[in-house]
């Protein structure tokens, strides 16, 4: 349907039905998905970052 739509869009037709909205609405869905993860990883990272832990933990200490 995509294919179809961009194909009749350069060929300068009008593309009849919804296809061109469902295009449009799923690029735009795509975009904010790819937002709300970078968002969410930044989110993780600052969050592991302001609990000032250690990376690691000693168990025991071998003399």
């Amino acid at each position: 349907m995509v294919v179809y739509a961009i194909v009749m869009k350069m060929l300068g037709l009008t593309v009849h039905g919804w296809s061109l909205l469902m295009c449009r609405c799923g690029f735009v869905g795509g975009i904010q998905m790819i937002s709300l993860g970078v968002i969410g990883e930044y989110i993780g990272k600052l969050t592991t970052e302001v609990k000032h832990r250690p990376r690691y933990t000693v168990q025991t200490i071998l003399d």
